[in-house]
C-alpha cells in the first residue's frame, strides 16, 4: 500500500457509526439522534433530536435515508423517525463535504438502511423504564408515575436468494412523564407512537439494485407545551406521522 499517510486531497471530516457499534454506545433512548451528537462539532442542547453542527442553526443539517432527503421542506427539521434496528451505517460529515452534497450550510449525515440477505435474521426486544426498578423512598419523597416501553421486533432474508430481499422493522413506544406545575395540580404528559420501515431489494444486475421502501412514524402527545409556569388546561394536543414511500 503506497498511499500517503495523510490524503491532502482530501478535505471532509467524516464519523462512521455501524449497526454494531451503535447498539454499544452509551446513548439514552432509541433515536438516532442521539448518536448524531457523538460526532465532533454536533450538539443538541434543548434535546429535542434537531442537532448543530459548529453553531450552525437547527435547519442546517441535511440528512438523507438511502439518498433520500429526510429534512421537513417547510421547517429544515427532522422528518421522520427512523427505527434504529433497520440502520445499517450512519456517516456524518461534519466538515468539507464535497460538491455533490449541497443543500446544507451545516453539516450532513448519510444513513444507510439494510437490505436484507440469503440469510434469515429476526430479534425481539423491550426497553422498560419504570419507578419500579428505582429505589423507592429516595430523598424521603414518593417517586412521581413515570413509565417507557419500547416493544421492537426485526426481520430480514431471502425471497429469492440472491435476487430479492426483504426487511420488516416496527417499534412501539408509550410513554409518560409527570411535570410539577406551580401553583396547580401535577400535569402528565402521555406520548403514544409506532415506528414502522419496511423494504424490498431486488439485485437487477451485477451494479444495479432497486428498492421500494416504506416508513411511518405516527405519534400523539398529550398535553404538548405544559411545564413547570404552563398548566396542562393552556397546552394543546400534538399529532404527526403518516407513511412515506
Amino acid at each position: 500500500d503506497k498511499r500517503p499517510l495523510i490524503e491532502l486531497g482530501k478535505t471532509e471530516s467524516t464519523t462512521n457509526i455501524s449497526a454494531e457499534l451503535f447498539n454499544d454506545m452509551p446513548v439514552y433512548g432509541r433515536d438516532y439522534q442521539g448518536i448524531l451528537i457523538l460526532a465532533p462539532g454536533i450538539n443538541d442542547s434543548d434535546g429535542d433530536g434537531n442537532v448543530t453542527v459548529h453553531g450552525s442553526r437547527e435547519r442546517d443539517l441535511k440528512v438523507t435515508v438511502d439518498g433520500v432527503s429526510n429534512v421537513d421542506p417547510l421547517t429544515g427539521q427532522r422528518l421522520s423517525q427512523i427505527n434504529p434496528d433497520a440502520i445499517e451505517e450512519i456517516e456524518i460529515i461534519d466538515t468539507g463535504a464535497d460538491l455533490s452534497m449541497g443543500g446544507a450550510v451545516g453539516g450532513y449525515a448519510r444513513i444507510t438502511i439494510k437490505s436484507g440477505g440469503n440469510a434469515f435474521e429476526g430479534s425481539a426486544a423491550l426497553f422498560w423504564v419504570d419507578p419500579a426498578l428505582n429505589n423507592d423512598g429516595a430523598g424521603g419523597r414518593d417517586l412521581a408515575p413515570f413509565s417507557r416501553r419500547k416493544p421492537s421486533v426485526y426481520v430480514s432474508g431471502p425471497i429469492v436468494k440472491d435476487r430479492l430481499w426483504y426487511l420488516l422493522t416496527a417499534e412501539a413506544t408509550q410513554a409518560t412523564t409527570p411535570i410539577n406545575v406551580l401553583g396547580g395540580p401535577d400535569a402528565t404528559v402521555e406520548l403514544r407512537g409506532r415506528t414502522e420501515l419496511g423494504k424490498i431489494t431486488w439485485q437487477a444486475g451485477h451494479q444495479h439494485r432497486l428498492a421500494l421502501q416504506y416508513s411511518a412514524d405516527p405519534l400523539t402527545l398529550e398535553p404538548l407545551g405544559v411545564s413547570t409556569l404552563v398548566p396542562a388546561d393552556s397546552a394543546s394536543d400534538y399529532r404527526q406521522g403518516g407513511p412515506t414511500y
